[in-house]
Formats: C-alpha cells, structure tokens, sequence
C-alpha cells in the first residue's frame, strides 16, 4: 500500500539567532519521525544570522526558498503553492519553534485518513518548558473576533470535551491538499495574526469538511520565541486584523454587533490606531467587498455556527477571580483577598523577553487586569515590574506603602521583613501584560 506523501513547512526568520536550540531541535525531530514519507520545506523570510546556511549544511535534504523580504507568517501561500504542484496528499505546517513527538506525523496522517470528513486537524500543542500543560488544543473564536487558545495553560490530563467551534491553531497544523484547492491560499492582507482564523473559517463554511483536534498527537511549543514579537507593531495587526476578519468574514449582522462591541470598548481609549485602522479598511474596501461577494456564493454553511456565542475577550486574556497556588503556604491566603492571582509555573524560561533576571520562584501574569493582587515569598533585594503598553500609569501597594510608575520596566528595592508580601496593582487602564519579579543581583 502506497504510503501518503507530507510536505512539512516551517517559516524561518532568523531562527538561529531569536530560537537558539530550539531551531536545531525543530528539524531533528522532524527527522526522528517514526513515519517517513515525507519532503521538508524551509522558507526564509530575509534572515541576516546565516540561518538558512547553518540548517542548509546539518539537514542537506531541507528544501529551502528564500525571500527578499520578510512577509509574515502568509510567507506559507509559497509553500502553498509548490505544494499544489507536486503530487502530496498532506501539508504539516509548523513554526520554527514547534518540536514534535516523534510519532506526531504518523498519528496525524493516520486519523485523517481514517476520518476522510476532515479537512484539516491540530496536534495538541504543550508548552516546551512544562510539558504536562497545554498551550493550545485549537483556537475558539467569538462574535467580536476575539481568539484563544482552548484549554490554555490547563494540564494534559483535563482537556475540555471537543465541539464543533474549534479553529487551527497556526502554531502547527495539518490540511489535506483538496482543501488547498477549494478555498485557495492564506489572505494576504492579514499579513501576521489571523490569517489562521480567516483560513479556518474559509474552511469550515465554504467545503463539506470538518476540523478537528487528534490528541494523541503531541508537539512541543517554545512559546517564549512567541512572545519576544510583542511590540507596538504587532499590538497594532492584532487589533486590525480582529477588525480585517469581522468586515471580510462574519454575516451582516454579526460583523454590525462585533464591530459595535469593539468601538463601545476600545475606540474612546485608542482613537489614534483607530484612525491608523480606518485607513487601512478605507483603502481594502474594494478587495473586502469584493470579498464578501464571493463568500457568499461560496457558502455552504453558516458562520455563526462556529463562533462563541459571547462578545468580550475570553477567560484566558482576562483575571477575576482565578485561584492559583503562587506560595507554598498559598492555602493560609483566604479566598476573599484574591481579587486576581498570578499564574504559577509561568516562569521567565517561558516569557522570553530578555528577562533573565527574574527568578523562576516568583509568579508572572500575562494577562490583561484592571486590578490584581498577589501574595508572594519575600526573598530580599529588588523587585521588578513590567506593563504594556509602557505608557500606562500604575499605581503599586506593597504590604501598605504605595508607589506610581511613570512608565515600565519600573524597578524599586523592599527592605520589608515581612515573610509574605501583598502587592496590589491598579492600573489606569487595562494592561494586556505583566510581570512581576525579584531582581537576581548575583
């Protein structure tokens, strides 16, 4: 019997020097894959750091193209086209930060070939540094647009029951080549961010086919390599594009509640990348209505059935009141006093940000928060805080005495011989991320 041919993808910028180890430890568990029939294709968006030579002179059998400038994750339509042209029956697209597990490609290719209804499918993805959480198990989607990783940060062992709302997680995810024929290629315009989403969503509403999630696949995510791209540039996409994929993609009706819902929430706070919006919508009106058009004689299903019936951001971008353990004797903390809690084991080894000195004792929160408090072990010396967007006032309570940050990274010493520390943080708007830590002065 004649085994399926795989094309796996993988997009390089400079991934020598942003990855490390991890780069290497990408390809290498491409090649210790217990299933063998398979062409890797390396496409480099301009890289400065001799990536491209380094991978080219350890894995000689690496097909690579190469870019003259850097488009993005939809530097994948390259991939997408080549592979349209050779007889493959599978595409794995994956990050550079991304390790499988050797029998990911073989479990992959087995359950879409028993499951001929599905059209494209998601490993699960655990975090790289903690391998019993999970990063993503799929992306669910709401009727304003915004995305989370389903089952973020949760143990392997208690995964939510599936439904038919999942998205592709861009991270890494296989698509059978007949899909590539029906609905074409990622957009474009989307550029980073999103363009997974719309893809999906092309997907599910315009062929007869399914996405699904096959657990048993597992694949490794380095997601600190995700987080050092957080900059005002990227905050930027991700807004706009939540917009982009409203306007190209929902019904009528939703896509006036979702818009709405963004403008009551965010305009007021953020008029001038509103206007920065406006004007890129203005100039893509032609190619979105032309859009719409052809979605609608595309159509075969409805796109309301895949979206959460919600509108404000997910659970996962924002704290109430969430219980984690973040100091050993954490259980003597009433549960009243925790307005909102730091996750544990999100340590620096997953940020990425150049943030060595924090210790891997104390928490750190990536979420968004109006106001948080934390318990943590005094350990001496100097603390350190971050918040984007950097200009953010806000103000610290630490164990009773208060200070205001003018702006981030925001360093001050505690001379407290107090055991345990209350820190309270409010700031004047909401931070999408923060971090809190002691300063390592050895």
């Amino acid at each position: 019997m004649k085994l399926p041919l795989v094309v796996i993808q993988v997009v390089n910028y400079n991934g020598r020097e942003n990855l490390g180890r991890v780069f290497y430890d990408c390809y290498e568990s491409i090649y210790k894959q217990t299933f063998k029939n398979f062409v890797i294709h390396m496409i480099d968006n301009k890289s400065t750091d001799n990536s491209v030579e380094e991978i080219h002179s350890k894995f000689p059998s690496v097909k690579v193209t190469l870019l003259n400038k850097n488009i993005g994750y939809t530097a994948n339509n390259i991939g997408l086209r080549y592979f349209r042209n050779i007889e493959a029956d599978y595409i794995l697209i994956m990050n550079s930060d991304v390790i499988l597990e050797k029998d990911s490609l073989e479990k992959l290719v087995s359950f879409m070939e028993k499951n001929p209804s599905v059209g494209a499918s998601n490993p699960l993805i655990l975090l790289n540094q903690k391998k019993d959480i999970v990063c993503s198990s799929g992306v669910r989607v709401n009727r304003a647009g915004f995305a989370s990783n389903s089952d973020f940060l949760r143990n392997y062992d208690n995964l939510k029951q599936r439904d038919n709302k999942i998205f592709l997680s861009g991270a890494c995810m296989m698509v059978k080549k007949d899909v590539i024929e029906k609905i074409g290629l990622f957009d474009y315009s989307f550029e980073s961010y999103y363009e997974d989403a719309d893809f999906s969503l092309r997907l599910l509403s315009w062929t007869d086919y399914t996405i699904a999630l096959e657990e048993r696949a597992l694949c490794y995510h380095e997601v600190s390599a995700s987080y050092k791209r957080n900059s005002k540039r990227s905050d930027y996409l991700l807004l706009r594009n939540q917009y982009l994929f409203i306007v190209k993609r929902f019904p009528f009706f939703y896509a006036m509640a979702g818009l709405f819902y963004l403008l009551r929430t965010r305009f007021l706070k953020r008029n001038l990348i509103h206007l920065k919006i406006s004007m890129f919508l203005l100039l893509h009106s032609p190619a979105i209505i032309f859009q719409r058009i052809f979605s609608f004689f595309k159509k075969k299903k409805n796109v309301s059935d895949y979206l959460d019936n919600s509108y404000s951001p997910y659970e996962t971008e924002r704290i109430s009141t969430e219980r984690t353990e973040v100091i050993k004797s954490s259980d003597k903390i009433s549960e009243e006093n925790l307005s909102c809690a730091f996750i544990s084991g999100v340590t620096d080894n997953i940020l990425g940000e150049g943030f060595s000195m924090l210790t891997e004792d104390f928490p750190v929160s990536r979420k968004i928060c109006k106001r948080a408090v934390c318990f943590i072990k005094n350990c001496g010396g100097k603390f350190l805080f971050v918040a984007y967007p950097e200009a953010v006032k806000v103000r610290i309570t630490i164990s009773g005495r208060e200070k205001i940050t003018g702006a981030t990274p925001f360093q001050f010493e505690i001379k407290s011989r107090e055991k345990i520390l209350k820190f309270e943080i409010e700031p004047e708007e909401e931070i999408r991320m923060t971090f809190l830590g002691a300063v390592d002065e050895s």
